[in-house]
Parts: structure tokens; sequence; C-alpha cells
């Protein structure tokens, strides 16, 4: 990983996402800390417990935590250990419902230290067919939904495929 980011470095890349295993932390560390590339991880890290050891030698220059993987709470702690470092947030465009893309939205909009926010348009485009709310992202940003609670609702699509029971 770290030969190839090395020959990426002159494009300038604004990060390079998870170059090894998530579970090798040696080896996050050891390529965070050798590369011209700055390096992004964090989608797979469900709580600040595993987040920690990740982010206490602050070689890590984004952090992208996946909310349908840490909940508010946790997705909040990680932030707090991020910005602790010196990392940025990039969340990751969330798996899932709109409902973790909604949560993901709100949340980043009261961090300080978030960057950016990940689109990856085949769970955008999904996620905006099972809220009824209009979930946006227009010219590289994200409108923030403004519906009570976390600004979207359930829409028809999902309540047949949520209530269909067999």
């Amino acid at each position: 990983a770290l030969e190839i980011l090395n020959q990426l470095a002159p494009y300038k890349p604004i990060f390079a996402e998870a170059p090894v295993k998530p579970e090798d932390i040696d080896g996050l560390l050891s390529v965070a800390a050798q590369s011209l590339v700055p390096i992004a991880a964090g989608e797979e890290w469900p709580t600040e417990y595993v987040a920690g050891p990740r982010l206490k030698t602050k070689a890590i220059s984004f952090v992208q935590p996946e909310m349908a993987h840490t909940g508010v709470t946790q997705f909040l702690r990680i932030a707090k250990l991020a910005q602790n470092s010196g990392a940025s947030l990039a969340p990751h465009a969330t798996i899932g419902a709109g409902f973790f893309l909604s949560a993901s939205l709100q949340v980043s909009a009261a961090i300080p230290n978030v960057v950016a926010h990940e689109f990856q348009h085949s769970v955008f485009n999904g996620s905006k067919a099972i809220v009824s709310t209009a979930l946006a992202c227009n010219q590289g940003l994200y409108r923030l939904p403004t519906g009570p609670g976390l600004g979207v609702e359930p829409g028809p699509r999902f309540m047949e495929h949520a209530t269909h029971v067999g």
C-alpha cells in the first residue's frame, strides 16, 4: 500500500481511504506514518474503544465514522477523539436506510472538525427512495433535512417492506 500511495502523492489526493485491513492496527499506523498521502480510516470502528488505539499516535489525518456502525453517541465520541488527535472528520457514506444518512448529516453539522461528508450515488439514491422527505445533494453539498427529529420520515416503499411479514 505504501509504495502505491507514494506513487500517487504527486497527484495530491485529499486522502487515501483504508489502505490496509481494518484489523491491522500496526499496519495502518505504519502506513500512515510513512505515507506522503494523508490517510483516512474509521468506517469499521463501532466504538471509541476501537478508534482510540488507532488515533492515539496522531498518524491518521481523516476519520470516517459510519453512523450505521456507531450510532449517535459513539459517532460523537469518535469525533472528539479525532479532534483531540488533530484529525479531521469526513464521515463515511452511510450504509443502510436514509435514516442513518440523515442522522450522520445532522450530527456532522454540529461537529467543528467535519471537513466533508462522503457521497456515494448508489447509497444516496437508495436512501432517497425509502424516505418521504427529500434528501438532496447538489454541486457537492448536502442539504440538511429540516423535518422533526432526524429530518426524514419513512416513505411508502420503506413501510411496505418493513410491515411485510413472511
